[in-house]
């Protein structure tokens, strides 16, 4: 993945998500180059933010998001951080990839997706 442009929003684009009936956690890209976690909080609107890497923009980089029986890791470029939630008690989800602008104003932003590999299990 590269990110060329990030947009202008509070963390930045959204580039991955863990998403059941809102999202568990999202992936931020910052215009810095700054990655992000926001964790999602039962019954609220409140994310947990956890820087969990940087990466310059323009430069290609991969990540990884594991959630199983009730595990969730993120992995920067061979960086992993885990994450409690036990608090989500397991609901069923899914994983979405892309570039989810978030700007404050009509700023874009530009991501190019390389590959991605799927593993279900």
């Amino acid at each position: 993945m590269k990110v060329v442009k990030a947009d202008d929003g509070t963390h930045g684009t959204v580039i991955g998500q863990v998403f059941a009936n809102g999202p568990l956690l999202e992936i931020f890209y910052s215009p810095r180059g700054d990655i992000v976690a926001g964790i999602s909080q039962p019954h609220t609107e409140i994310q947990d933010i956890k820087h969990i890497g940087h990466v310059r923009l323009r430069s290609e980089f991969q990540y990884e998001i594991s959630y199983t029986k009730n595990r969730l890791s993120v992995t920067v470029n061979k960086r992993t951080t885990h994450f409690d939630t036990s608090q989500w008690g397991s609901p069923m989800s899914y994983f979405k990839l892309g570039n989810y602008n978030q700007a404050k104003s009509r700023t874009s932003s530009e991501v190019h997706i390389g590959a991605i590999k799927l593993i279900h299990g």
